[in-house]
């Protein structure tokens, strides 16, 4: 039988994610994980438009990359 159950371990994320991380990885802030959400989703943007682009120039026959 498996000693962690699903249940043990959310509580144990809910724990870690309550607990201070330390003097040396101060504790993570809300603004911090908007700005990370956000370069996220720059990023995943970019990939698309750079794929868009690559799809649109194998179609067209241009070759090469869209870079």
């Amino acid at each position: 039988m498996n000693i962690l159950s699903n249940n043990a371990l959310q509580q144990i994320d809910e724990v870690g994610l309550q607990s201070p991380l330390g003097p040396l990885h101060p504790t993570v802030t809300q603004d911090a994980i908007y700005v990370g959400l956000r370069k996220a989703r720059l990023l995943r943007a970019r990939a698309f438009h750079k794929a868009v682009a690559r799809l649109v120039a194998a179609l067209t026959g241009r070759g090469g990359g869209a870079e």
